[in-house]
């Protein structure tokens, strides 16, 4: 059975699902919304978006994909002592007094894993985790198409946690895999027991992309009373994307939080595109940033010449770092959103506690009215029966 997360506050926002909890795991306290930062990130983080840090490992079945088999992992104590050690230098990168750590594992196989992998898979995320992932599975969401599919990962979930509660002192974070048609399923699997920590895979979209399908899981996580009693993260949320005509997108991944996340990850699909595509990032002249704006929630394409147009007084991250040959440009592109975000999480605790998100979403520029419309209309929607949803 899951170890429980204490929630010793909630402040729900009236007018949409912006939702800011205090909580406390194995004895460390959280403050929502937050932003959870990349730990394998070379860069050193601002003290104040400090909390949540995620760990991602990617294992395969494959024997013949050296470097990801579980297999090989295995049978080689050199190779687990290898795993071990990387995880451990990230762990030290941590406070873990104090901030949460997660470790998300997936498993990229046609075949769901056996015994012995799994429980290797589950022993390794609790062992890195306060709060123990269940394993993703990669495309999980196209291979179940049909009801005899969900009950082979129906099985495998209640699998994995058959083999975590065999010795378990931590609480258990549900995987929600972007399957609409089973998602009330899973969530009363969750329920059942006693899982009050769920992590959602956009798997690569954008969150108001999925405005069905998030509309179905809070729906189903208030039908269990687990709305607002839960931690709810995400992973894998696209930004949104530019086209050629514009140098300035709305930041799509941050308005996760007005659909009632507490808590955003980091996108860890790799890029996908023709070879052409990556060596033109690996050109300093040709290549342009992708830096958020919280100002108006933009994310903005910026030569760095450009870079004053948007540079914010509270980054801890120098600008002559962006100018220095030798920086890694997306390096410094990531940590610099990923402080971004998280400093303004933090004025989204306040602006929750005080009951503003809708005026104050809609004084962001950069948020399409449309999306702006869905964010309001979304807690309405979730109380609402099911016969009465109107589908977009």
């Amino acid at each position: 059975m899951s170890k429980h997360i204490e929630f010793k506050k909630v402040c729900p926002d009236d007018d949409t699902l912006y939702i800011t909890k205090e909580l406390r795991v194995n004895g460390k306290k959280l403050t929502t919304p937050i932003k959870s930062l990349g730990v394998s990130s070379k860069l050193v983080f601002n003290d104040k978006i400090k909390g949540v840090n995620e760990f991602y490992k990617r294992f395969s079945l494959d024997e013949n994909l050296k470097k990801n088999s579980v297999y090989s992992v295995l049978s080689s104590p050199e190779k687990l002592s290898e795993l071990n050690y990387k995880f451990n230098s990230l762990v030290k990168k941590t406070d873990t007094d104090k901030e949460i750590n997660l470790c998300f594992i997936e498993y990229d196989d046609m075949k769901y894993p056996e015994k012995k992998p799994l429980e290797f898979i589950l022993d390794t995320a609790y062992e890195y985790s306060d709060i123990t992932p269940l394993p993703i599975i990669s495309n999980v969401g196209k291979r179940i198409d049909s009801e005899e599919k969900f009950e082979k990962y129906k099985k495998f979930l209640e699998e994995s946690l058959e083999i975590i509660d065999t010795l378990n002192h931590k609480p258990i974070m549900g995987i929600v895999p972007p399957v609409q048609f089973y998602i009330k399923e899973i969530v009363e699997l969750y329920a059942k027991n006693g899982i009050d920590a769920f992590v959602f895979d956009f798997d690569g979209k954008t969150p108001l992309s999925m405005h069905q399908t998030i509309r179905s899981f809070m729906r189903s996580l208030r039908e269990q009373d687990l709305l607002e009693n839960s931690f709810i993260h995400s992973i894998n949320t696209n930004q949104g994307r530019f086209n050629k005509e514009v140098n300035v997108v709305g930041a799509k991944d941050i308005l996760s939080f007005g659909l009632g996340f507490d808590s955003m990850g980091e996108r860890h699909k790799p890029l996908k595109g023709p070879k052409e595509f990556f060596e033109k990032l690996k050109n300093r002249e040709d290549n342009k940033l992708r830096l958020f704006n919280k100002d108006d929630y933009g994310y903005y394409r910026l030569g760095i010449s450009e870079l004053e147009e948007i540079y914010p007084a509270d980054s801890i991250i120098k600008k002559e770092s962006f100018v220095n040959e030798k920086s890694d440009l997306r390096n410094l592109q990531k940590n610099f959103n990923m402080e971004q975000i998280g400093l303004e999480t933090i004025r989204l605790r306040d602006i929750i506690t005080n009951q503003e998100p809708k005026e104050y979403l809609s004084h962001k520029t950069q948020v399409k009215k449309e999306d702006f419309k869905k964010i309001i209309k979304m807690k309405k929607e979730i109380s609402r029966k099911h016969s009465q949803l109107t589908l977009f």
